[in-house]
């Protein structure tokens, strides 16, 4: 996510919402740590479907601010 829109989208960041550019700061975070293994329990599984929600909101809304900000394409071929 982060190293697709750093390669295709970084002209469009200044389109994206104050809410989208602190999950990309939080997705920055979230992308550098680390776990342990040894450690696993009903708790662990629930933060991690709670991050996982988190990134898949997060995405759908920088998915949503990219859409709205792009130009529409008037010689669309069907």
């Amino acid at each position: 996510m982060l190293y697709g829109l750093g390669l295709g989208r970084a002209e469009q960041y200044g389109a994206l919402s104050e809410e989208s550019r602190e999950f990309l700061r939080d997705a920055t975070e979230i992308a550098q740590v680390g776990f342990d293994t040894d450690d696993s329990g009903e708790a662990d599984e629930t933060a991690y479907a709670e991050v996982v929600e988190y990134l898949r909101v997060g995405l759908l809304l920088i998915h949503l601010d990219l859409r709205h900000s792009a130009a529409p394409n008037p010689a669309r071929l069907h």
